[in-house]
């Protein structure tokens, strides 16, 4: 193939540096890092659904655009490819491929499964081949192919393997002839191409007929066939072809190839029949042009291939034009170059000189030696270009004066400045910096430097008229561009926004930036202006960095169209409009073709054939044959805007890759859910794992693949297009089971949209607990649990119902109980009163008669009382057992003595019945912390109940005994201390002991056993032993008797504890004692009682009883004691707590928060006896707390007690008031609060000596009598008094300090020193001179 070798190297670049380079994209070269595997491309085709198809060496490869999928070889896959090394590709009238490998293999691949028919591998087709090699393949129209060998013959292979038609085999070891390509045309006839002439055989008819020089063959031997369009046949031979008519016979034209004269030329037709050979286009009326001339002379093919080096090492051994009009150029080693043959509007120069002459020159025509000096020397920045109506250019600059070129004469000529005053001319400078044509084409002029007036030119009379500018003295605009509208001048500033003068009434206008209406600019910098070209009242504004703005004449708004909504870029470096109506803005990043009446912009880049994308300010001309030119900083471009059109493809998008769960998926993956390739299919089911997708698509337009635009949309999930831009890949993660349609779309390079959509129905199956009959059971379940819940919600309601029945029957039940308690709690206390009035006078007739007759059945009457008040007691506790209101209160005791004397309070009536009761006890230590009342009623129901069941003559044991635990409490140790109580008599039987501590139950109470009782003893007993968390149990014999043992935890007491409350107590007797024996003086000093109670009863004994020591006044409720004690002012209080009216608590409250009785000492007596009843009266502010029943001597005892300690208080203020010193402190006491405020008044008057009792009594807030009468109970002293001592204890103090006497007697508030010395001496027995002289050693040095 050495003929074929460097054919590339005749696509040479032509000279000329002033010859312009179309515009044309730079070619692109597919290699294998593009994912080609391999760089030798024996074969290129496009497939009927536009995929590109290329044989390497190393795999079968599809490309779509923008991927490649690769095919090759697998041995573990027998539907793969017989060998990876591809030569030849061709396709049948299915849609399949057939394929020719290295190894002389033919296979049939089907690009929809992706499946491969190895038809070759048969025996028939290896006899036929034998040792040879195959040159070329053709697929017929019933699914089979024509093979030809290279010395072998030909013959048709079917697609089951087997050889038919076989011709010219090797026989006796010589060859017939040697082919070097087959064809097969529509008619069914086989054309090969041998080494002796042009072959047609008619498989129909088995002949053949052969063509040579005698029919026009430039030489017998054939080297390439291609069919044209028209039905001839196109003969390659080495540097040329030749037309072959079928028809005739007879070669037409013989045509030569420019390049090697060796080579081969490689043919192509594209979509519309056009022949390509080698770098030629071919066509009957036009013969055989370059592709280099058809794009100019320096860039086209041959540009293309002598770029790279590498590039130029290689030939071309394929050729292919597909139907978007790209040329594939097949290499043999360094890939595929892919060129766009598509023709580019813009014609592209580079710079020679400047913008201004290059484009005068080049595209004017000027010559160069017309153009000025001063033109050619100038900076292209500061050019202004502008034509007239007569198609004159003027052309001026802010440091030159104008010039103007008539086009007919060719010539420059400066323009005078005729008619213009001098006054606008500074120095005889004539000079424009912004040029404008007016709505007639009339030319406009900003006279510089001052930009002061503008001119316009009158053509007809070659002079100016001048309009002066409504701008400032010393203005600092900048003009950068102006449009004239009439009278009206609009003026783009540098950096001030956009001016408008008003030339008629003289009026400047300025919109700039700084707000936020539709008046204002996005910003001050200014680069051009334009005016509409449909719109008379739009003004077009290009800015620095703001896009484009459209100013609206009528109505003054401003309307901003940015980089994203339009445009590519926001600097507008120049606007030009053009005869169709859009608008060609030169920015930074390419040109824009803005669409006025739609508001759609196009932009083009440096692939679309711009020199550049970078453009410059004041490099764009407007010629008058609707040209358009822009300078950039490559060079410029010219093109002619009605030959600018869009892109007339309509892209037929296709899927080319499938990913489930991030893994690709295709026909031939194993476990795969497609058997067809992902394009082929029209539904996809997945299971519902498999709900992670990606899909790849692919436009199939292959000239600017980067500029087609995809949208694509999954109906079911999405609600509008989601536009990807070149991003060709749809992804959705995590799709819930459901049935979706997934539409693909995709723009042409001009993004319009294409018609074309793809749609696949994706198919995503619910998971086994989700599918249709899934739901019925569920349905079924929710059916069943709907009626379970109703019967379950049905229950509840009757639990409800019920449970509200028993919490209404508890809630009445516990009402009960608390009236119940209620109930005993009063009865008790009803119980107590008269008790208290049978008990206390009982024991005084009992102390007075011990000698009289009737002293036993005083006696009997007393037992009998305490009976009855234990039995009350008894009922109370329980009581408080139910409400949770009995407490324990231990204390250290010693146990084994109280339990002797609780024991032998029992002796008088055991030895009445003559019964032994023995005590028996087994202390260690009898020292212990316990309850002594819940002790005592325990031993004591034992006992009674002991009694009871005891006959004549019988015993009953007390045992004690103590055992040790592992136990500890507050450091001590804690013991488990055990009562026996054991009686003889008749016991219980045996099926009543588990009742017998139940409450009210009696053990047969209508038997002649039975001893009667009330039930609640034993009940009490076991609560109480209970709440003391110990243990009670029973044995018991009919015969023999019944024993109680109970077990009690009871922590050790330290002995000094136990001695020191012993010694307590025995003080406190001694002082009843010696109050009891102490007696009052005469009547009129007897103390003042005031008693409050509702009984008369009770009040009368209680009178009786007290009249003899105290003077005793009784009201009958609360309200009259508090009123009463106001009045009165008592010494001491004595209140019942339940009254009428003010009960006793509420007395207490507020006569101790009353200053004119908080010091009168209250005594609470009454029935309650709860620890909760005496805590409550105390914290109301009682001093004592009495129980009834009480005994008169202790009721005695502690109303003399209250008065000794008042008595006390007394003697104590006024020893203080009295004695030398200094005044008393205040006391933190709160009961001392009263006086502590009668020292500080006294003290902050000492000096008033008006300041007596009426104003102290008015300062204290109470009444003189109240005021004396608290004094005198507090003090002992009248307020007089107590005035006088404190005055005379601070005029002590001073006279100490070496004050004089009469300073002293001023300061301390009396009138005259001789009175305060007389007074001094009644009280201290000194005269002050005296007490100074006393005390002199005391006085300060």
């Amino acid at each position: 193939m050495r003929w074929l070798t460097h054919w590339a190297f005749f696509w040479i670049l032509l000279p000329g540096l002033s010859v312009p380079l179309w515009a044309s994209p730079e070619p692109e070269y597919l290699t294998v890092r593009n994912g080609l595997p391999q760089g030798f491309v024996k074969s290129l085709i496009q497939d009927k659904r536009g995929f590109i198809w290329l044989a390497t060496r190393d795999g079968l490869c599809r490309y779509d655009g923008l991927h490649f999928r690769i095919y090759t070889h697998d041995p573990q896959q027998a539907r793969s490819l017989s060998f990876s090394s591809i030569y030849e590709i061709k396709d049948d009238r299915q849609g399949k491929l057939w394929v020719r490998t290295e190894n002389n293999n033919v296979d049939c691949f089907d690009p929809v499964t992706e499946q491969t028919k190895r038809v070759s591998n048969s025996l028939a087709f290896q006899q036929a081949l034998g040792r040879d090699q195959l040159v070329g393949i053709q697929p017929d129209h019933a699914g089979n192919v024509w093979v030809a060998t290279q010395t072998n013959g030909f013959f048709r292979l079917n697609a089951n393997g087997s050889v038919s038609n076989r011709h010219w085999m090797i026989q006796n070891d010589s060859s017939q002839r040697t082919l070097h390509a087959l064809l097969l045309d529509p008619h069914n006839q086989l054309w090969l191409a041998a080494s002796d002439g042009l072959f047609r055989f008619n498989p129909a008819q088995r002949q053949f007929a052969v063509y040579r020089s005698a029919q026009g063959l430039p030489q017998d031997k054939v080297f390439a066939l291609h069919e044209r369009s028209t039905g001839e046949l196109l003969l390659g031979f080495p540097g040329r072809f030749a037309i072959f008519n079928p028809t005739s016979g007879q070669v037409r034209q013989v045509v030569s190839v420019p390049g090697l004269p060796t080579a081969v030329p490689l043919f192509a037709k594209d979509y519309r029949g056009t022949d390509y050979i080698n770098q030629n286009r071919f066509t009957d009326q036009t013969g055989l042009v370059s592709l280099m001339g058809d794009t100019g002379g320096q860039n086209g093919l041959n540009l293309l291939i002598n770029q790279p080096a590498t590039l130029s090492r290689s030939s071309a051994v394929s050729l292919l034009v597909d139907r978007t009009n790209v040329l594939w150029i097949g290499l043999n080693g360094d890939g595929v170059i892919k060129y766009d043959l598509n023709k580019r509007p813009f014609q592209t120069w580079p710079y020679t000189q400047n913008f201004q002459t290059d484009w005068l020159t080049q595209q004017f025509n000027v010559p160069l030696s017309a153009v000025p000096a001063v033109i050619r020397q100038q900076s292209s920045a500061g050019m202004r270009y502008q034509f007239d109506r007569q198609k004159n250019l003027w052309i001026t600059s802010p440091e030159m004066a104008p010039y103007r070129y008539n086009p007919n004469r060719q010539t420059f000529s400066p323009v005078e400045p005729t008619g213009i005053e001098p006054h606008w001319l500074p120095n005889g400078q004539f000079q424009f910096t912004a040029l404008s044509a007016g709505a007639q084409g009339e030319l406009w002029g900003l006279l510089g430097p001052h930009n002061r007036a503008v001119v316009r030119h009158n053509p007809d009379k070659e002079t100016f008229t001048a309009f002066p500018l409504p701008l400032p003295k010393n203005h600092p605009y900048v003009i950068t561009a102006m449009v004239v509208d009439g009278g009206r001048v609009y003026m783009a500033t540098k950096n001030h926004g956009l001016l408008r003068a008003d030339l008629s009434v003289k009026r400047l206008i300025q919109w700039h930036s700084g707000g936020t209406t539709e008046r204002n600019l996005p910003g001050d910098a200014l680069l051009c202006l334009a005016q509409d070209p449909l719109q008379y009242n739009h003004l077009w504004i290009g800015t620095f960095g703001e896009g484009l703005c459209r100013l609206d004449k009528l109505t003054g708004k401003i309307q901003r169209f940015p980089v994203g909504q339009a445009l590519s870029n926001n600097v507008i470096y120049a606007i030009r409009a053009d005869r169709n109506g859009h608008l060609w803005l030169s920015t930074n990043r390419g040109l824009c073709r803005f669409d006025t009446r739609t508001l759609e912009a196009r932009n083009y880049m440096a692939d679309d054939g711009l020199p550049g994308e970078e453009f410059k300010q004041f490099h764009d001309v407007a010629l008058p044959d609707g040209r358009l030119i822009f300078g950039g900083t490559g060079g410029y471009t010219t093109f002619d805007p009605r030959r600018v059109s869009e892109d007339p493809v309509k892209p037929v998008v296709a899927l080319t890759a499938l990913r489930i769960n991030n893994q690709w998926v295709n026909a031939t993956t194993p476990g795969s859910p497609i058997q067809r390739d992902i394009n082929e299919l029209t539904e996809l089911t997945l299971d519902h794992w498999q709900n992670f997708l990606s899909i790849d698509f692919s436009a199939l337009e292959f000239n600017r693949t980067h500029k087609n635009q995809y949208r694509y949309k999954l109906i079911g999930l999405d609600n509008d297009w989601v536009y990807s831009g070149n991003k060709a890949t749809a992804t959705y993660t995590n799709l819930p089971p459901n049935t979706y349609t997934l539409i693909v779309n995709a723009s042409n390079t001009s993004s319009i949209w294409s018609p074309h959509m793809h749609s696949l129905r994706i198919v995503i199956k619910p998971p086994i607990w989700a599918t249709w009959w899934a739901y019925t059971g569920y349905a079924l379940l929710l059916v069943g649990a709907i009626i379970l819940f109703v019967r379950v919600r049905i229950n509840r309601i009757r639990m409800k119902s019920l449970i509200e029945l028993r919490e209404r029957e508890s809630i009445h039940l516990k009402h009960l109980d608390e009236v119940k308690t209620r109930f005993f709690a009063n009865i008790t206390h009803e119980f107590r009163t008269p008790l208290t009035l049978i008990l206390t006078p009982l024991e005084q007739v009992l102390h007075d008669s011990a000698d009289s007759p009737f002293h036993n059945r005083l006696s009997l009457i007393y037992r009998n009382a305490n009976r009855l008040l234990r039995l009350i007691n008894e009922l109370l506790d329980l009581a408080k057992l139910d409400a949770g209101n009995l407490t324990l209160t231990p204390a250290p005791a010693d146990l084994q003595e109280f339990i002797t004397r609780t024991v032998l309070v029992f002796t008088d009536e055991v030895q009445r019945k003559h019964i032994q009761l023995l005590q028996t006890h087994h202390f260690n230590q009898p020292y212990y912390w316990f309850d002594s009342d819940k002790v005592e009623k325990i031993l004591t129901n034992l006992l009674s109940n002991a009694l009871k069941f005891t006959n004549e003559n019988g015993s009953i044991n007390v045992f004690t005994d103590v055992s040790p635990t592992n136990q500890t409490a507050l450091s001590s140790p804690v013991d488990l201390i055990k009562v026996v109580v054991q009686n003889t008599g008749t016991g219980i039987p045996r099926h009543q002991l588990p009742h017998i501590f139940n409450r009210f139950y009696q053990a047969d109470p209508m038997t002649e056993q039975s001893v009667g009782g009330s039930g609640i003893g034993l009940a009490l007993v076991k609560e109480l032993v209970e709440l003391m968390k110990g243990t009670i149990s029973v044995e018991s014999d009919l015969h023999a008797g019944t024993t109680f043992t109970v077990e009690l935890p009871c922590r050790q007491a330290r002995a000094d504890l136990v001695n020191n409350g012993q010694d307590n107590e025995s003080g406190l007797s001694s002082g009843k004692q010696r109050a009891t024996v102490h007696q009052n003086g005469q009547d009129d000093k007897m103390p003042y009682i005031l008693l409050a109670e509702d009984d008369d009863d009770i009040a009368s004994f209680i009178l009786t009883t007290l009249s003899t020591e105290w003077r005793v006044l009784r009201v009958n409720n609360g309200k009259a004691g508090l009123e009463a004690a106001i009045m009165n002012g008592p010494d001491l209080i004595i209140s019942d707590v339940l009254m009428p009216e003010l009960n006793g608590y509420e007395l207490c409250y507020q006569l101790k928060n009353n200053p004119i009785t908080s010091h009168i000492p209250i005594l609470l007596l009454t029935a309650k006896v709860s620890a909760e009843s005496r805590l409550e009266g105390l914290n109301a502010g009682a001093d004592d707390y009495l129980a009834k029943p009480f005994q008169v001597d202790e009721l005695r005892a502690r109303i003399r007690n209250r008065l000794a300690q008042q008595q006390q208080a007394r003697h104590y203020f006024r020893s203080q008031l009295l004695r030398e010193g200094y005044l008393p402190l205040a006391s933190q006491a709160p009961e001392d609060d009263f006086m502590n405020r009668v020292y500080a008044l006294l003290e902050s008057h000492l000096d008033d000596s008006t300041f007596g009792v009426e104003p102290l009594a008015s300062a204290i807030g109470m009444s003189r009598m109240h005021l004396n009468r608290k004094i005198k109970a507090m003090t002992g002293l009248s307020p007089i008094e107590l005035i006088r001592a404190v005055r005379l204890k601070r005029a002590a103090e001073l006279l100490i300090t070496g004050a004089s006497v009469s300073e002293v007697a001023d300061r301390v508030g009396f009138d005259t020193p001789a009175y305060f010395s007389k007074v001094f001496k009644e009280h201290y027995q000194l005269t002050p001179s005296e007490y100074v002289e006393q005390h002199r050693q005391e006085m300060p040095k």
